[in-house]
């Protein structure tokens, strides 16, 4: 049995829905558990892992296990740490497969902050999320295929 180290986390639903069937009391919260958990396997050791579609299946670090992981990666053997510059990707383009816009205070524009409007940003998401399902039910198939 898997036992997170500290306290509640986010994972805590998941892990009990993957676990032992059990979902939260609450509909949405069940809902949400049970559509996070199509993306999500718990290894044999009890470890969460989220499932990817190009790659390794990352394993997913408590709050308290990442600092260790950071600074391995920052100092240790993988020191040369290129910060996403080898591949010419950033970390989160990697880890997501898009490109974040944060609000930043800027004096000179780029052409992403430029070009992004929040009604048109909102109604292509919106869409986007229509194709959700249909989106994870073929990543699924890619994975079994795999």
């Amino acid at each position: 049995m898997w036992v997170a180290p500290t306290g509640p986390s986010w994972m805590d639903p998941l892990v009990a829905y993957l676990r032992d069937e059990r979902l939260p009391a609450d509909g949405k919260a069940a809902h949400r558990v049970r559509c996070q958990a199509a993306s999500y396997f718990l290894s044999p050791a009890g470890q969460l892992y989220r499932r990817t579609h190009i790659g390794p299946d990352l394993r997913v670090l408590h709050e308290e296990e990442v600092p260790p992981v950071l600074q391995e990666l920052h100092e240790g053997s993988s020191g040369c740490h290129s910060g996403g510059r080898g591949t010419g990707r950033t970390p989160f383009s990697l880890a997501y497969g898009m490109e974040a816009v944060l609000p930043l205070a800027a004096t000179a524009p780029t052409d992403r902050t430029e070009d992004f409007h929040p009604a048109t940003n909102e109604e292509h998401i919106a869409s986007e999320l229509n194709h959700v399902e249909d989106l994870c039910d073929e990543a699924h198939i890619r994975h079994a295929a795999y």
